[in-house]
């Protein structure tokens, strides 16, 4: 299997959450960019070309949902999967991520590393076919 070519950008603010998504998905090898701000993600999906980008809402400057805006109006970004990782679960915010191209919206508090790294292995396994 050859998990360690996916290629995940994770763009969250919380340096506790990200270093603890980073370090399971490192684990089971997968390759792990990531950004603290929604322009610093924007810039490294379009220079890395991730296979799947996990992007929190709550973001200082740009929010989530802004930036995944932007990467679907982008050539250069507009086909790569988007999982929206939020602790925001108010059905409005819920529908636009949908609604702006999010493959998924997963709420953090009901998602452990393990599970968010399986969803790479799934979803990654399906973009490599």
């Amino acid at each position: 299997m050859s998990d360690e070519s996916v290629k995940v950008l994770l763009i969250e603010d919380d340096v506790r959450v990200r270093e603890l998504y980073e370090l399971v998905l490192k684990m089971d090898e997968y390759q792990v960019i990531t950004a603290e701000t929604g322009e610093d993600g924007i810039e490294k999906a379009k220079s890395e070309q991730p296979d799947l980008i996990f992007l929190d809402i709550r973001l200082p400057g740009m929010n989530g949902l802004e930036v995944l805006e932007i990467l679907r109006q982008d050539e250069q970004t507009s086909a790569i999967p988007v999982v929206i990782l939020s602790n925001l679960d108010d059905e409005k915010t819920v529908s636009k991520g949908v609604s702006l191209g999010a493959l998924e919206y997963v709420v953090k508090s009901r998602i452990t590393p393990q599970d968010l790294s399986k969803r790479v292995k799934d979803i990654g396994g399906k973009k490599s076919s």
